[in-house]
């Protein structure tokens, strides 16, 4: 594979009814073989957020210590075989924590092995490839903003502002087609993050399993069509899981509830429920709930309702993400 050269296409299909997606294109495939399909704006966006970047550092770990071998030969093939681990392992954990076709999981381990192989390319060094890390994780903490609270940050701000997406226009049965050039995830967040803001497409939260959704029903949907993270091997969907287990309630969503109304109490009975510290301290609790599910494990939420007690610590407090 030549890491140097590859490049996915985004052909995206304008009309009344919404935007049409035929499908990821590398170049020396032609647009006209595809069958345009409808893709709601935010589809990306849930794409990155739901799959699992938790190894990508212990595996770039495996990369840094080829490229820093002085027997090293090729380093197109030091990243193909990277890219390649990469798929293989989204494979993976796509079996049972996420529902994704497999030309979703070519589209991201490219377009993740892309961005470490620019950036090596660009420094001739492998001390990039650690903030590459930290930009991945900062792509779906982005795509987590923008689905939960529908909000430009001022870092999704300075990150739009900084990509330059190269794309174009072409005729497919008399149908205009926006042509995107996307090689990283950086530009798959940009491109789709200002399709999804100027859309009136809705997204929600499976309160099992964490992933994203998009909402089908007028009622508040929250339990997701993918399979169920506490039986995963049965078939049921979340939704389904829930139909069957209505009573079922996670330590997660027990602690969340319990310290709400905890901190909810003691503000009102001090007359303070009208300042910002309720919603402050909420913000970084939903935060954390999301880091619980995440991992699967509710220590670091007990850990953080108990330090942040405002019996505790008082008040005045305006920033919880240090706890």
């Amino acid at each position: 594979m030549n890491m140097k050269n590859l490049e996915y296409r985004i052909c995206l299909v304008e009309d009344t009814y919404g935007i049409r997606y035929p499908e990821e294109y590398i170049p020396d495939i032609q647009i006209t073989d595809g069958v345009p399909e409808l893709l709601a704006a935010g589809s990306f966006l849930m794409k990155i957020h739901n799959m699992n970047f938790s190894n990508v550092r212990d595996t770039v770990a495996f990369l840094k210590d080829c490229l820093d071998a002085p027997e090293t030969a090729d380093v197109g093939d030091s990243f193909a075989n990277f890219r390649d681990t990469i798929a293989s392992w989204f494979m993976r954990t796509a079996d049972y924590g996420y529902c994704i076709a497999s030309r979703d999981i070519e589209l991201l381990s490219d377009l993740t092995a892309c961005q470490f192989y620019d950036a090596y390319k660009s420094s001739s060094s492998t001390a990039s490839l650690a903030s590459v890390c930290d930009s991945i994780y900062g792509i779906q903490s982005m795509c987590f903003q923008l689905m939960e609270y529908r909000e430009y940050t001022p870092d999704i701000c300075s990150l739009i502002e900084g990509q330059q997406l190269s794309f174009s226009y072409c005729f497919v049965d008399g149908s205009p087609i926006r042509v995107y050039a996307i090689r990283t995830l950086l530009e798959l967040f940009v491109m789709d993050a200002v399709r999804y803001m100027e859309s009136r497409e809705k997204l929600c939260r499976c309160k099992y399993c964490n992933k994203y959704f998009f909402k089908q029903e007028r009622n508040t949907e929250v339990y997701c069509p993918y399979p169920n993270p506490y039986q995963p091997y049965d078939g049921m969907s979340c939704k389904e899981y829930h139909a069957q287990h209505p009573k079922h309630t996670d330590r997660v969503s027990e602690l969340f509830k319990r310290a709400y109304k905890r901190q909810y109490k003691y503000l009102s009975d001090r007359d303070l429920l009208s300042s910002n510290i309720l919603p402050v301290w909420n913000d970084e609790l939903k935060k954390r709930e999301r880091i619980a599910r995440d991992k699967w494990s509710a220590t670091e939420l007990e850990d953080f309702i108990e330090n942040t007690r405002f019996s505790k610590i008082g008040v005045d407090v305006t920033d919880y993400s240090s706890y």
